[in-house]
């Protein structure tokens, strides 16, 4: 009996060479970097079988909105069912960024996540501990679909699979993303953030082709616009022991605002840790007053 695991890399087609795991190394966790994958022809990525695992995800997990409509625009099939094999697979005329929230709920993707970060854990588990909720966000969109700014609340590294796509990071820091826009994203899971025009000078745009993946700074705010040509990619993600705690810290953080107090920011990552604050949230949800 075969027992690899669907998503498993051989060791002669490893995700990523020595020079990535270099250039990872040299950037992780506060830094930025374009790192080669060799993911780009998976079995698991292509449109086939992505409009595949649409139809086998929770409809609630499968997002998607208009190629131009800004973050608020977002539905799933669970809200608005929608035909998830055209989407897929019609996608260079569909108009549509089509989201999988956290494809590993499958167990083929769950083996790919786990495979493909495995290779990198040598160099995670030092720096920032074990790695933890590893998940695969996939992204499938139109030509010229647009994701506008906005944050999310895992280190990670996306890997471009199909097209071209233009990625801007901006420091996680104000005024790009502020301490009441963190609680709002962690109390309420508004993660769109306010773009201003003078953003534009602050942050760094990466043009990413097929083979190239990115890693950049825990939390960073960023953008994102495919070129001509439809788009596929992934988006492997994991959190730290002291990063959970922090997002419980600005949940808490949140709680206390909305009570009166103006509450101090948590320990900044990846060496800080909030853990007064974490446990005070979770005694808080235990009681039922989160």
């Amino acid at each position: 009996m075969d027992m690899t695991p669907s998503g498993f890399v051989p060791a002669s087609r490893r995700a990523f060479d020595e020079e990535a795991r270099r250039a990872f190394a040299a950037a992780y966790p506060t830094g930025a970097c374009v790192l080669r994958h060799a993911l780009a022809d998976h079995p698991l990525l292509s449109l086939d079988a992505l409009a595949d695992a649409a139809g086998r995800m929770r409809p609630d997990c499968v997002l998607y909105k208009r190629a131009s409509e800004p973050l608020q625009a977002v539905v799933s099939l669970a809200s608005h069912p929608a035909d998830h094999v055209a989407m897929v697979r019609d996608i260079a005329t569909a108009d549509l960024w089509v989201g999988f929230n956290d494809a590993s709920q499958l167990p083929e993707y769950a083996d790919l996540i786990a495979s493909v970060l495995g290779e990198l854990d040598d160099l995670i588990r030092p720096i920032t501990g074990p790695a933890r909720r590893l998940k695969a966000f996939i992204f499938v969109s139109s030509p010229r679909a647009k994701f506008p700014f906005h944050v999310d609340p895992e280190y990670n590294i996306l890997a471009q699979i199909a097209g071209r796509k233009r990625f801007a990071v901006f420091p996680p820091q104000p005024p790009f993303l502020t301490d009441r826009q963190n609680e709002a994203f962690h109390r309420h899971g508004i993660n769109a953030l306010e773009w201003r025009e003078d953003f534009a000078a602050h942050g760094t745009v990466y043009t990413l082709d097929p083979g190239d993946a990115l890693h950049h700074t825990f939390k960073a705010p960023h953008w994102v616009e495919v070129d001509d040509q439809p788009s596929v990619s992934i988006s492997l993600t994991w959190c730290s022991d002291a990063s959970l705690e922090q997002n419980e810290a600005w949940t808490f953080n949140g709680w206390l605002r909305e009570h009166g107090l103006n509450p101090s920011p948590p320990a900044p990552l990846p060496h800080g840790r909030s853990r007064v604050k974490a446990n005070a949230w979770r005694a808080l949800r235990r009681l039922g007053c989160g």
